[in-house]
C-alpha cells in the first residue's frame, strides 16, 4: 500500500515536529571541531521547538512540510523568498522525491527568481539537481560547515 504524502504550509504547531525531525540531520552540517555536537552549539540552538516557533510566526520566512500518513517527514524553509534557510527530508523517507516536491512548491509559491543556499557538503548534488552552482568554495562559519549555493532565474 502506497503511503498518502501531501505538501502543505508550515505552521506555529509544528514547531515541536519540525524541531525533532531537523535536530538529528543537522550533524551534516556542523564543522567536525571539537564540541561540534554540543547541545551548545549556536546552530542547534536555532534548532529548538523555540527557535521553530519563531521562524514560523516571522514573515520573513515561509515554511513548508510534507506529511506522509500525517507525519511529517521533511520540510523547506525559504528566508525573504529568495534564500533556502532549511531543507531536510527524514533518512526513512531519503530517496523517494520529497525534497524535489518540497523544492518545486517553494518554487511555485516564490516564482522563478534567483535563489541562494548554504548546503551542507552532503547536500551539494541534491540541489545541483535543482540548477543550483557552487558561488564559492566550502567554508565554515560560526562552527557550520557550507557549500554557498546559487540558482539563477531561468
Amino acid at each position: 500500500m502506497q503511503a498518502e504524502t501531501r505538501v502543505r504550509e508550515g505552521h506555529a504547531g509544528d514547531a515541536v515536529a519540525l524541531s525533532d525531525l531537523v535536530m538529528p540531520l543537522a550533524r551534516h552540517l556542523l564543522d567536525a571541531g571539537p564540541g561540534a555536537l554540543s547541545g551548545a552549539h549556536p546552530l542547534l540552538a536555532t534548532l529548538t521547538a523555540e527557535g521553530f516557533a519563531q521562524r514560523l510566526l516571522s514573515p520573513q520566512y515561509a515554511h513548508y512540510v510534507v506529511e506522509e500518513d500525517k507525519r511529517l517527514c521533511g520540510m523547506i524553509a525559504t528566508r525573504d523568498g529568495r534564500h533556502v534557510h532549511h531543507l531536510f527530508v527524514s533518512d526513512a523517507t531519503r530517496r523517494r522525491g520529497i525534497a524535489r516536491q518540497l523544492w518545486e512548491h517553494a518554487l511555485r509559491r516564490h516564482g522563478d527568481r534567483d535563489y541562494t543556499v548554504n548546503s551542507s557538503e552532503i547536500a551539494v548534488p541534491v540541489y545541483e539537481k535543482f540548477g543550483f552552482i557552487a558561488s564559492g568554495p566550502a567554508q565554515t562559519a560560526r562552527g557550520v560547515r557550507f557549500v554557498p549555493m546559487e540558482r539563477r532565474a531561468r
